[in-house]
């Protein structure tokens, strides 16, 4: 199944796709430039940034969200709320659940596991370079697209204040912000291309290639 017939199928908001094609396309280039004596699997780091935001739906908050369109807000929550009777509320839990009835790899599905914010020092320490490069592709992806990893967390911080979620902590996003510039330079040391020099046109050579990924 095609990846984008697996975001029709779930109803996955517009800008939950573009997110997760963009972190696999900064993934794809990140991991045709990470010297020879590091073991990657790219088709698996591809697949595992393609659906590691399937149930973040229940996360995004529908009114007075700058970056859905008024006539998106009672389709979404059509779909938000088929989500949390199916899945429940944690975004996780639902992703994993998704990613079992989409009959991904074992692999992936461990993968996915790894990754996230709350995970960053695990991934600093582990051995896994697929970890390590989806991980911190997610680091480089906001909503506007390819930005630097400071940019990326400001941005978290700005979206999430007010909000009963444990990324409206500040002073921890800050400390998670710090090891994810942890994780950056442990790639850049590995990898043949400036990464601070990625940006929105450098992915756009890859997307048509990431939206045509078969992922299960």
């Amino acid at each position: 199944m095609l990846i984008s017939e697996v975001y029709e199928k779930y109803g996955i908001p517009e800008i939950l796709r573009n997110h997760m094609y963009n972190v696999a396309a900064v993934a794809s280039i990140v991991a045709d430039s990470i010297s020879s004596d590091v073991s990657i699997d790219k088709e698996l780091i591809i697949k595992t940034c393609l659906i590691h935001d399937m149930g973040n739906i229940l996360k995004i908050p529908l009114e007075n969200n700058k970056l859905i369109n008024a006539d998106e807000v009672e389709e979404l929550r059509k779909v938000k709320d088929l989500f949390i009777t199916k899945y429940g509320n944690d975004e996780h839990a639902a992703t994993q659940k998704i990613l079992s009835e989409i009959g991904v790899s074992s692999e992936v599905a461990e993968t996915y596991n790894h990754l996230g914010s709350s995970k960053i020092q695990k991934t600093i320490e582990s051995s896994d370079w697929n970890v390590k490069i989806c991980s911190y592709s997610d680091f480089r992806v906001s909503p506007s697209g390819v930005v630097g990893v400071s940019e990326r967390f400001e941005d978290i911080i700005e979206r999430y204040r007010g909000r009963d979620h444990a990324l409206s902590n500040i002073e921890r996003t800050m400390k998670k912000k710090d090891l994810a510039l942890q994780l950056e330079s442990q790639i850049q040391n590995k990898c043949g291309f400036d990464l601070g020099t990625l940006n929105n046109e450098d992915i756009q050579k890859v997307l048509e290639s990431i939206r045509s990924c078969i992922i299960a």
